[in-house]
Protein backbone atom coordinates (compact mmCIF):
# COMPACT_ATOMS: atom_id res chain seq x y z
CA UNK A 1 0.00 0.00 0.00
CA UNK A 2 1.30 3.28 -1.05
CA UNK A 3 0.61 6.46 1.30
CA UNK A 4 0.83 10.11 0.11
CA UNK A 5 0.44 12.80 3.07
CA UNK A 6 -1.26 15.70 1.64
CA UNK A 7 -0.29 18.69 3.49
CA UNK A 8 -1.58 22.28 3.93
CA UNK A 9 1.43 24.26 4.60
CA UNK A 10 -0.61 27.40 5.77
CA UNK A 11 -1.84 27.45 9.03
CA UNK A 12 -3.98 30.74 9.03
CA UNK A 13 -7.66 29.94 10.26
CA UNK A 14 -9.32 31.48 7.30
CA UNK A 15 -6.66 30.15 4.66
CA UNK A 16 -7.61 30.27 1.06
CA UNK A 17 -5.64 27.15 0.61
CA UNK A 18 -8.58 25.35 3.43
CA UNK A 19 -10.95 25.68 0.03
CA UNK A 20 -8.36 23.98 -1.87
CA UNK A 21 -7.77 21.00 0.78
CA UNK A 22 -11.04 20.40 1.00
CA UNK A 23 -11.62 20.05 -2.65
CA UNK A 24 -9.20 17.64 -2.37
CA UNK A 25 -10.71 15.91 0.71
CA UNK A 26 -13.64 15.75 -1.64
CA UNK A 27 -12.49 14.48 -4.32
CA UNK A 28 -8.90 13.02 -4.60
CA UNK A 29 -9.82 9.71 -3.02
CA UNK A 30 -11.86 8.27 -5.89
CA UNK A 31 -8.76 9.66 -8.26
CA UNK A 32 -6.96 6.93 -7.29
CA UNK A 33 -6.83 2.85 -6.48
CA UNK A 34 -8.14 2.55 -2.74
CA UNK A 35 -6.57 -0.77 -2.69
CA UNK A 36 -3.30 0.70 -3.36
CA UNK A 37 -2.72 3.89 -2.68
CA UNK A 38 -3.92 5.84 0.81
CA UNK A 39 -3.95 9.55 0.81
CA UNK A 40 -3.79 11.20 4.20
CA UNK A 41 -4.53 14.97 4.81
CA UNK A 42 -2.48 16.67 6.85
CA UNK A 43 -3.11 20.30 7.90
CA UNK A 44 -0.11 21.86 9.84
CA UNK A 45 -1.86 23.88 11.95
CA UNK A 46 -3.11 20.68 13.57
CA UNK A 47 0.43 20.31 15.22
CA UNK A 48 1.01 23.35 16.82
CA UNK A 49 4.41 23.00 16.65
CA UNK A 50 6.29 26.00 18.11
CA UNK A 51 8.74 27.64 16.76
CA UNK A 52 12.10 25.50 15.84
CA UNK A 53 14.54 25.92 19.01
CA UNK A 54 16.99 22.60 19.02
CA UNK A 55 20.60 23.19 19.34
CA UNK A 56 21.72 21.05 17.06
CA UNK A 57 20.52 20.66 13.44
CA UNK A 58 17.79 17.14 13.85
CA UNK A 59 20.69 15.80 11.07
CA UNK A 60 22.94 15.48 13.56
CA UNK A 61 20.51 14.91 16.78
CA UNK A 62 19.72 11.23 16.52
CA UNK A 63 18.74 11.53 20.50
CA UNK A 64 16.62 14.92 20.24
CA UNK A 65 14.11 14.97 22.62
CA UNK A 66 10.75 15.62 21.00
CA UNK A 67 7.26 16.56 22.41
CA UNK A 68 3.84 14.57 21.57
CA UNK A 69 3.24 16.44 18.70
CA UNK A 70 6.61 16.90 17.26
CA UNK A 71 6.90 13.12 17.29
CA UNK A 72 3.43 12.97 15.64
CA UNK A 73 4.16 15.45 12.64
CA UNK A 74 7.29 13.39 12.07
CA UNK A 75 6.03 9.66 12.66
CA UNK A 76 3.40 10.93 10.00
CA UNK A 77 6.11 11.80 7.52
CA UNK A 78 8.26 9.07 7.89
CA UNK A 79 5.55 6.64 7.23
CA UNK A 80 4.56 8.26 3.87
CA UNK A 81 5.94 7.29 0.44
CA UNK A 82 5.49 11.03 -1.15
CA UNK A 83 3.89 13.96 -0.32
CA UNK A 84 1.92 16.91 -1.92
CA UNK A 85 2.46 20.07 -0.72
CA UNK A 86 0.11 22.76 -0.54
CA UNK A 87 1.53 26.43 -0.01
CA UNK A 88 0.18 30.18 -0.67
CA UNK A 89 2.66 32.61 -1.58
CA UNK A 90 4.03 35.15 0.77
CA UNK A 91 6.29 38.06 -0.30
CA UNK A 92 7.70 35.80 -3.03
CA UNK A 93 8.43 32.94 -0.61
CA UNK A 94 6.39 30.53 1.45
CA UNK A 95 4.50 30.34 5.22
CA UNK A 96 6.76 30.62 7.73
CA UNK A 97 4.68 27.94 9.05
CA UNK A 98 5.65 25.27 6.70
CA UNK A 99 9.20 26.23 6.84
CA UNK A 100 8.98 25.84 10.78
CA UNK A 101 7.87 22.20 10.16
CA UNK A 102 10.38 21.27 7.67
CA UNK A 103 13.17 22.75 9.60
CA UNK A 104 11.92 19.42 12.23
CA UNK A 105 12.25 17.13 9.57
CA UNK A 106 15.86 15.01 9.52
CA UNK A 107 15.72 11.78 7.62
CA UNK A 108 11.81 11.43 7.31
CA UNK A 109 10.87 12.85 3.59
CA UNK A 110 14.88 11.47 2.05
CA UNK A 111 14.83 9.96 -1.28
CA UNK A 112 10.52 10.37 -1.59
CA UNK A 113 8.89 12.14 -4.42
CA UNK A 114 6.79 15.76 -3.58
CA UNK A 115 5.11 17.32 -6.08
CA UNK A 116 4.31 21.07 -5.18
CA UNK A 117 1.14 22.41 -5.29
CA UNK A 118 0.88 26.35 -4.89
CA UNK A 119 -2.24 28.71 -4.98
CA UNK A 120 -3.01 32.59 -4.74
CA UNK A 121 -5.88 34.79 -5.53
CA UNK A 122 -3.88 36.43 -8.50
CA UNK A 123 -3.28 34.67 -11.68
CA UNK A 124 -0.23 33.56 -11.28
CA UNK A 125 -0.58 31.26 -8.54
CA UNK A 126 1.60 31.58 -6.14
CA UNK A 127 5.12 30.16 -8.69
CA UNK A 128 7.78 32.20 -6.31
CA UNK A 129 6.40 29.61 -3.60
CA UNK A 130 7.56 26.97 -5.71
CA UNK A 131 10.88 28.33 -6.16
CA UNK A 132 10.87 29.70 -2.62
CA UNK A 133 10.20 26.06 -1.41
CA UNK A 134 12.83 23.86 -3.94
CA UNK A 135 16.62 24.86 -1.50
CA UNK A 136 14.80 23.53 1.57
CA UNK A 137 13.06 20.45 0.16
CA UNK A 138 16.08 19.28 -1.96
CA UNK A 139 18.52 20.15 1.64
CA UNK A 140 15.99 17.33 3.70
CA UNK A 141 17.03 15.06 0.33
CA UNK A 142 13.33 14.86 -1.22
CA UNK A 143 13.05 14.08 -4.94
CA UNK A 144 10.69 17.40 -6.38
CA UNK A 145 8.94 16.69 -9.66
CA UNK A 146 10.17 19.17 -11.96
CA UNK A 147 6.66 21.01 -12.21
CA UNK A 148 4.52 22.09 -9.74
CA UNK A 149 0.69 22.46 -9.81
CA UNK A 150 -0.09 26.32 -10.07
CA UNK A 151 -3.66 27.43 -9.39
CA UNK A 152 -4.61 30.91 -9.83
CA UNK A 153 -7.74 32.49 -8.95
CA UNK A 154 -8.61 30.66 -5.92
CA UNK A 155 -11.34 32.66 -4.84
CA UNK A 156 -13.48 32.62 -7.74
CA UNK A 157 -12.76 29.01 -8.15
CA UNK A 158 -13.14 26.96 -5.11
CA UNK A 159 -15.84 27.18 -2.07
CA UNK A 160 -15.49 27.15 1.46
CA UNK A 161 -17.06 23.69 1.24
CA UNK A 162 -14.06 22.65 -1.05
CA UNK A 163 -16.11 22.73 -4.23
CA UNK A 164 -15.87 24.01 -7.42
CA UNK A 165 -18.97 25.95 -9.09
CA UNK A 166 -20.01 24.27 -12.31
CA UNK A 167 -19.37 28.56 -13.79
CA UNK A 168 -15.95 28.62 -11.99
CA UNK A 169 -13.73 30.52 -14.29
CA UNK A 170 -11.38 27.21 -14.43
CA UNK A 171 -14.09 24.31 -14.13
CA UNK A 172 -12.82 23.02 -17.23
CA UNK A 173 -9.29 23.05 -16.40
CA UNK A 174 -8.78 22.51 -12.76
CA UNK A 175 -10.45 19.15 -11.95
CA UNK A 176 -7.96 17.36 -14.51
CA UNK A 177 -4.90 18.83 -13.32
CA UNK A 178 -5.51 18.04 -9.72
CA UNK A 179 -6.73 14.89 -10.82
CA UNK A 180 -3.42 13.86 -12.82
CA UNK A 181 -1.50 15.97 -9.79
CA UNK A 182 -2.87 12.95 -7.61
CA UNK A 183 -2.24 10.17 -9.69
CA UNK A 184 1.35 11.08 -10.29
CA UNK A 185 2.46 11.50 -7.28
CA UNK A 186 1.03 8.30 -6.19
CA UNK A 187 2.35 6.60 -9.24
CA UNK A 188 6.06 8.03 -8.03
CA UNK A 189 5.84 7.45 -4.69
CA UNK A 190 4.91 3.74 -5.39
CA UNK A 191 7.74 3.63 -7.61
CA UNK A 192 10.26 5.13 -5.91
CA UNK A 193 9.19 2.54 -2.10
CA UNK A 194 9.48 -0.34 -4.64
CA UNK A 195 12.65 1.07 -5.94
CA UNK A 196 14.71 2.54 -3.27
CA UNK A 197 18.51 3.85 -4.36
CA UNK A 198 20.98 1.78 -2.62
CA UNK A 199 23.92 3.46 -2.74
Amino acid sequence: MTTIDIILGSSRTNAEGRKLFRYLENHAPIWVNSNEVTLRFMDIADYQLPLFDEDEAPMDNPHRQLTENEQRWLTALQQADGYVILTPEYNHSFPAALKNGLDYVAYEMQGKPVRILTYAPSARGGQFAFLALLPTLNQLGCSVLPKPTIIGRITQNFTVAGEMPTDAPAAARYPERLKQMVREIAFYGQLFAENPFEG
